[in-house]
């Protein structure tokens, strides 16, 4: 082969660790994915209130 068809560049610190966050810092995602469900849980309830929401976030710690 004499040209380069692709490249997955995912060392630390490179642009690549943005695209795949999973594959960079998987601790990191899943904790991050995990904040966001919480986020979504509080923001799909009617009337938030502030004790549901730290309810909410307090239940993933």
């Amino acid at each position: 082969m004499k040209f380069i068809k692709e490249a997955w560049l995912t060392y630390p610190y490179h642009c690549c660790a943005f695209k795949f966050p999973r594959t960079h810092n998987p601790w990191e995602y899943e904790k991050h994915a995990r904040f966001v469900q919480q986020l979504h849980e509080a923001c799909a309830v009617k009337n938030t209130t502030v004790s549901y929401v730290l309810q909410v976030i307090n239940k993933y710690k």
